[in-house]
């Protein structure tokens, strides 16, 4: 619709929206789906002024525009497959390094993942997180060739992993874990971790599936086993 005045704005939108008593715009009640929740409130109003009720789109865009096809789904599920392999990889090379006294950083280990990424056919629009320590709760963090941490045993390491294959209208495949380097970390974690989850039931049930799960992740760097 154009229109170059208010009064025309009005007059034309009368006719655009003629008898129909409930409108779906991208609206979100409460901005629940922030995603969703495109349309500024004053047009919202200017809608409901016509005696329409605003709904949400969020089921027509979920049924018609975020279906995924077929392919797509196996694309996702290829990646998945992919990145998941490259993850614990990436974990065990770390381990390496650390029992071989050598000296790597956060971004020495995130372009080793691009190079595994490379190699498999995964590709992404930026490189993956990888964070030691305080960087690891720094939202998005990006470790710079100069200035990343070193990798040290005892340190938290996230890994905030994503990409997609190279196949046409592929769907991307993300991942965050953040397993202990050594003995002494994930204690710490797993001590702090109900504050964090405001001491939630549901946060007290992750918590002890989490601290169950570590035994897996100790020996990155202590011998004892791979990730």
């Amino acid at each position: 619709m154009v229109y170059a005045a208010a009064e025309e704005l009005e007059k034309n939108l009368k006719r655009l929206v003629g008898r129909a008593k409930k409108v779906a715009m991208q609206y979100s009640p409460k901005n629940q789906i922030p995603y969703i929740s495109l349309v500024d409130a004053g047009t919202v109003e200017l809608i409901r002024a016509q005696g329409c009720k605003v709904v949400s789109s969020a089921d027509l865009v979920q049924q018609f525009e975020a279906a995924w096809t077929p392919q797509q789904l196996e694309s996702h599920r290829v990646a998945g497959r992919e990145i998941d392999r490259i993850t614990q990889t990436a974990f065990a090379e770390a381990a390496r390094r650390i029992r071989s006294n050598e000296a790597f950083t956060e971004y020495d280990l995130q372009q080793w993942i691009m190079g595994q990424f490379r190699a498999s056919g995964v590709t992404s629009d930026s490189p993956p997180i990888v964070a030691v320590g305080p960087h690891a709760g720094d939202p998005h963090y990006e470790p710079k060739e100069r200035g990343s941490a070193q990798v040290r045993e005892g340190d938290l390491l996230l890994l905030d992993i994503w990409g997609k294959t190279l196949a046409p209208n592929s769907v991307y495949y993300d991942i965050t874990p953040g397993p202990d380097i050594g003995r002494q970390g994930a204690g710490k974690v797993c001590e702090n971790f109900p504050h964090r989850a405001g001491c939630t039931r549901r946060g007290s049930r992750f918590r002890a599936q989490w601290c169950e799960g570590r035994a897996r992740h100790r020996g990155l760097a202590g011998g004892s086993r791979g990730a």
